[in-house]
Parts: structure tokens; sequence; C-alpha cells
């Protein structure tokens, strides 16, 4: 569409909107009919400049715009130094238009209607095949031209709406962006572009399809190689995991309408990705390298972006100014806040963001293997010594350049936090297999004598149901000194020190979690014993204050504490003696139970293990299974969950229909379906479908809607096969199991649903 048919469709729909409100108009043809009529037959108006000049007063700065857009236009190549300054002169003259603090200035949405956008996409391509000129000005003529207009497009990506998204439909403009990085006079503006332009891309791009990509990052200084990070983030994604960032919360039956679609070519782009960075360029020691950020810190420059950078050092000048990091940080007013900011939430976060997507990919074992023969647990212990302020207030962005462009509210600090705590979770996790060789090297040497002198410190059978503090061999893990605690020992003391920032707390949480999940018994039995345990139960069952969020934190954590740990059980069974306790943390297990069913789930889980255990102790050096299975009976808090079993149960099913269900409440089902597996088990499956019809006499639509609720799980996993592995990991219950006892229900149930 040319210049004066986008007029018309801008023209157009501002008079349409003003006629809504207006008398009738004569019968002659108004001006965006003659416009429009032009734009069709070819007769009327033939240029802007014989629009009546009435029309020009009310376009104001558009015209403006117009004009300049036409100039440049008619630029067909850069080889001529007239027509180089030209254009640049053009480009230069819309930045000062529009590059406003202004996010709505009007004359951006003039400067897309006018094919604003395709012209300086069109420029830019021009730029490179313009004839290098060996001196004067004109020398830097064509980089001053990409810098503006890369400038004006990152600018238009960030503040005008399906700009960025039609951009990233251009693969050859995506390619081309990348070989604009490898001019370093370009490189952060184009990396800025390339950034906006990728978040919206509705696909992964394949980095393997950009001709010497190799090369180009090896090439890269520590600094930039860092920023590229930002760029690297946006192509590591699973295509799962790019749905749950656009849409979250993500409504379950989405997801599922996402995996029965062919996502394969997709996935083949993010393994090549994968690949690519981890053979190829063997970006890994290179991306940990940069998390330890002070050995570069003397590499990293910061300019003004847009400035010019002379080829020869000889002719900087006061006209472009390159400061040292450290002289700019002399002139600001917070040096420590700025240092903190610009070095470690800068750069730190991307490339943290970038080696925690490899941790997530199909080679997650290999990387987690290599991270920990290149030191990693060692760094990540340093960086939260040295470098992360978890007890001191987070600082605001700074106002002159947020982090992601304008509009972007992200916090520095605590974007850096749970980016590091990410990495530690993804380090520590695995889906399928216990991960007992790497969550090790979480703990000190000091600590994993005290775990092997803990497989001696059997606890006797008459006593497990007191567990005294006598008998825990690691109780004072937390009082030793701080330099001989592990990676850990620090996450668990500083969870319990309740950070106040709640995305800080949840990824604690879910570092802890992932950690005793991948764990053996004995280091399961250790982080009993550091005192988190009764800090939880304290937490749940006494603090009135405790928001949601972070009541299913801890609700998550403890679950996951307790199960198959009946070392911990016994703790748990010794401190609900306390019959205020125990009454309140009964109180909240019931009145959230959304919140508290992977709690209920772990229990009962836990008890079913050791009743159909083939293993002969619990594997902790404690008891066996038949003295572990008593314990759990005996104990006041499954005693309670047995006796309200039908309750529970109302519960967990009428708290989720098809129109709520979520990832976030999904497992509510499972933990129902948890009741009716160990029933079916003990042979007592038929008592389970009394209670459910029981359920189905007082309200028919609950059990119906128990069976959609089935019927959505049975296609759930079926479209999953990663998720069947890790349920059946988590519960120690083959997925068969679980499969065949929904069949069951739903054969029962299903024909007096379909009589009535």
């Amino acid at each position: 569409m040319n210049l004066l048919a986008r007029f018309v469709e801008m023209v157009c729909i501002a008079e349409n909107e003003k006629r809504k409100f207006a008398t009738p108009r004569p019968t002659t043809q108004t001006v965006p009919q003659q416009l429009f009529k032009r734009s069709i037959t070819g007769k009327g108006f033939r240029c802007v400049s014989q629009v009546p000049d009435s029309l020009h007063v009310r376009m104001g700065g558009a015209q403006h715009i117009l004009n300049l857009l036409t100039t440049l236009q008619r630029i067909t190549n850069l080889d001529d130094p007239k027509n180089a300054n030209e254009s640049f002169r053009i480009v230069d003259s819309i930045w000062s238009a529009i590059g406003t603090d202004d996010s709505e200035s009007p004359l951006r949405d003039v400067f897309r209607l006018c094919g604003g956008v395709e012209a300086l996409v069109r420029l830019l391509f021009l730029t490179a095949t313009a004839k290098q000129r060996p001196t004067g000005a004109d020398r830097d003529i064509v980089v001053r031209i990409q810098i503006e207009s890369l400038k004006i497009l990152r600018e238009m990506c960030c503040t005008v709406p399906h700009v960025a998204e039609n951009m990233s439909s251009n693969t050859e403009f995506i390619r081309f962006v990348f070989e604009l990085m490898k001019n370093k006079l370009v490189f952060e503006i184009a990396v800025g572009l390339q950034e906006e332009i990728m978040a919206y891309k509705s696909d992964t791009f394949d980095l393997t399809t950009v001709p010497q990509l190799k090369e180009f990052v090896l090439s890269l200084s520590p600094n930039r190689l860092a920023v590229f990070c930002r760029v690297l983030a946006l192509v590591v994604f699973e295509p799962e995991d790019r749905l749950l960032q656009i849409h979250a919360p993500l409504n379950a039956s989405q997801l599922l309408s996402f995996r029965k679609t062919d996502n394969k070519v997709a996935l083949s782009h993010i393994e090549t990705n994968h690949n690519f960075l981890l053979d190829d360029l063997e970006l890994l020691p290179l991306l940990v390298k940069l998390m330890s950020i002070d050995d570069h810190a003397k590499d990293m420059f910061v300019f003004p972006i847009g400035a010019v950078r002379p080829h020869d050092p000889a002719e900087w000048d006061d006209e472009f100014p390159f400061m040292d990091l450290n002289q700019m940080i002399a002139n600001v007013p917070n040096p420590l806040t700025s240092w903190h900011q610009l070095t470690l939430a800068a750069h730190q976060v991307e490339v943290i963001f970038v080696v925690c997507r490899l941790l997530n990919g199909k080679r997650k074992a290999e990387v987690q293997q290599k991270l920990s023969d290149l030191g990693l647990i060692q760094l990540l212990v340093n960086l939260f010594d040295n470098q992360l302020r978890w007890n001191e207030p987070s600082q605001p962005p700074h106002r002159h350049e947020p982090l992601h462009g304008p509009g972007c509210s992200c916090n520095p600090d605590t974007a850096l936090k749970i980016q590091y705590l990410r990495l530690i979770h993804n380090f520590c996790d695995r889906d399928v297999t216990s991960n007992v060789s790497f969550t090790r090297l979480l703990l000190s040497v000091e600590e994993i004598r005290m775990v092997q002198d803990g497989i001696s410190s059997d606890i006797p059978e008459s006593l497990l149901p007191i567990a005294s503090d006598t008998h825990f061999p690691f109780k004072s893990v937390l009082q030793m000194d701080k330099s001989k605690q592990g990676l850990i020992s620090r996450l668990v003391q500083l969870l319990m020190e309740e950070p106040s920032d709640p995305g800080v707390r949840f990824w604690l949480s879910s570092c802890v979690e992932a950690f005793v999940r991948s764990s053996g018994p004995i280091e399961r039995r250790f982080i009993a014993s550091c005192g988190l345990l009764q800090h939880l139960v304290k937490q749940i069952a006494l603090e009135d204050s405790c928001v949601r969020g972070c009541l299913q934190s801890n609700f998550d954590v403890l679950g996951e504490v307790l199960k198959f740990n009946i070392f911990a059980i016994s703790q748990l069974n010794a401190i609900f003696n306390d019959e205020r306790i125990f009454d309140r943390f009964c109180h909240a297990v019931r009145l959230s139970l959304v919140d508290s069913n992977v709690f209920v789930r772990s229990l009962i889980l836990s008890l079913d293990h050791f009743c159909f255990s083939n293993a002969s102790n619990t594997g902790d050096g404690t008891c066996d299974c038949v003295a572990a299975a008593h314990v759990i009976r005996q104990g006041k808090i499954f005693r309670y969950i047995e006796q309200k079993q039908i309750t529970l149960l109302r519960q967990l099913i009428g708290s989720v229909h098809l129109s709520t269900l979520s990832l976030d409440n999904l497992c509510c089902i499972n933990t129902a379906l948890v009741f009716f597996i160990f029933s079916y088990r003990q042979g007592a499956f038929d008592q389970s479908i009394a209670n459910l019809v029981e359920l189905q006499s007082e309200s028919v639509a609950l059990v119906d809607n128990f069976l959609d609720l089935l019927e959505f799980w049975v296609e759930y996993y079926h479209h999953s096969q990663k998720d069947s592995h890790s349920l059946s990991f988590s519960s120690k219950i083959p997925f068969t199991v679980w499969h065949e006892v929904v069949e069951h229900l739903l054969d029962h149930f299903r024909p007096n649903r379909n009589m009535n």
C-alpha cells in the first residue's frame, strides 16, 4: 500500500469517528472520499500537496512525517553521498518527531499508517549494499543511518501495538539484524530491536540459519556476550513455556489444545538451538565464566545509545563519549546501587536465564554434569554470599533506562535473585529419576560427614512416634559457622527468615522442594533435621497473616519433606502433641484444601509406599517398612485425614471445574485419585465407590463434575508422556495403576450419567 493510500486509511478512520456525532454533510465528495477515489480509479488527488490547505492544518505534525517519508521513498541507493546525507537527515528528523517520552504520541500512529516501519526496513537493507567510503564523515554516515533507524524501530515496537508482532514474521529482516550486530558500533541497539521482535515471534527462530553466527558469537567480548544473551534467552524456550509466558495463567484446556497440535517443527528448532549452543559454540564454559562478573568488569564500557564510535580510538573525542564504567559510577548518587544494577541485573539476569533454559531441555542430565564439572555450585555460593543482598530492600529500576524499554517495571534486584534461584532449582530437579549425585553437591564437606554419621544414628522403633530432639543428629546444622554450611543450608536458613518479596520466597521454596524431590533418603533426613519442618508447621498453624501464595508454598514444601520420609513424619507426630498447634493446622488444611492438597497427598502416598514397597526398610536406616506404615497410621494427622475422607473428597471434587481448571489446581484431581488408588491397592475399592455413591446421592452435579475432570485427566496425560512419567516418579506408583483406577471409576459411573 502506497503512502497516499495509507493516508486515506488514516483520515477515513478519523472522519468516520467524527461523523458519528456530526450533522449531515453536503452531497459533494469529501476530501477522504476523493482520496479514496484516487486509490481505486486513479482519478482525484494525485499527491499530498493537492490536499486542501484546511486539511493540512488539521494534519499538524503528520504533514511533516508524510513529507519525510515521501522523500525517503525516492532514495533507491546510498552510494551517492548526497543520498546518504539526506537519508540521515530524514531519520534524524523522524526520531526528533516521534522519539519523545510520550508513549501515546499520535505521530507514531501516523508514522505506522503511512508505511514508516516498512520504509526504515527498506532503508536498512540499502545500507548493506552501500559502497564503503574511505575518508571523512562519509565513512560513518551509513552507520549513523543504521543506528537512528534501529532506534526508531525499537521505539515503535515498544510503544505501538502490533508493530513488533508484524515484524516478527519477516524472517529475512531478523537474519539481517543479526548481521548488523557484527558491527560493534551498532551492536547494542540492534540487540535491543531483535529482543523486541523475538519476544513476539509465535514460533522459535532457528539460529543455524544465520550465516557465520558461530564465528560472530565467539568473537564477542565478555560484555557483549552477556548483552547478546538477551536474544539467546528468546530462542531456547520450549513452545509450551512460551505459551505460559504469553497467556499466564493458562487454562488447562488451552494447554491441552496446544498439546494436541503438531509442534514437531517448533520442538525441532528448540532442540537445534540447544545443540548449536552446547556443541558448536560450547557456550556453557563461557556463560559460567560470565556469571563470575567481577573478573570481567574491566572489559565493560557504557556509552550513549546512538553514538557512533570512530574506527580509530585516536579519533575519539567529546562528541562521542565512551566512559569507563568506574568513571560513570563515580558520577552517580549511589555507586553501589548503580554497580549492582548495571553489572548484575543488566547482564547476569539474561546469562543465568539462558543457562536455566539449557538445564530444562532434553539434554538436561548432560548439562547438569557439565555445570557440575565447571564448578557451578561454588560459584553460586560465592554469588549468594558476596553479590546478592538478600536482607536489603530491593532497589527500583533506574528511572532513565528501564531494563527492557519504555514501560518496563522490572526490579533488577528481584529479577536477579529469582533467576539465581531458578538456576538452582533446575540444577537440582529431575523429572523421572533421582539426582543424588548432584544434589549432594549442595552440602558442604562437614554436612556430608554428618549425613554419613547419620546412617548409623538409628532411632529405635519405640521412639519413632515421639522423635525426641535428642535423636536428631543434624539439629545443629544451622548453628554451624557459615563458611562450613553448604548452599542448601543457606537457602533453608534464608527461607526460615521469611523474605518479604513473595517471588523470592516462592522460588526459595521451589529450590528446597526440588532438592528434596531429587535427593536420597539420607539427604531428606538431613533437611528434616534443620528445623525447617517445625518452622513450616508453625507458619501454617499460627500465622494468621500467612497470605494465600505463602500458605500454598509452605504446604508444598512440607509435603515434599514428609513424602516417603518416616523420620520427618515422626517429627510431625511429635509436634502435634501440642493440641493447639494440631487444631489450628487441621483448620488450615480443611479451610484451604486447594493449597494443602499436596500435603494430604504426600501422607497417603507415604503410607501406600511403605505398605506395598518390596524394600525391607525405609532406606535411611530408620526402621523397616512395616514399622514405618504403623507410625503413619498412628499419627494424629493421618487419623484426622482418614476420618474426614468423605468431607475432603467432597471439597477436592467441588473445588475444581473444567471452566476453572488450570495447571495450578490440576493437582487437586490427582490428590482425589490417591484416595481411590490406596483403597484399590488395599482391596477396599468397593468402599471408596460407596463413598462416591454417597456423595452422588447428595449432589449429582458434584459427581458429574468429577467424571468430567476424569475424562479430561485421561486426555491430558495421553498427550503428555513427560507428565505421566513425572507423576509415576513422584508418587512411586506405576502410571498404569493410575490409569486403571481412573478407567474403573469412569466405567462405574458413566452408565448412570447417560441414563440421567
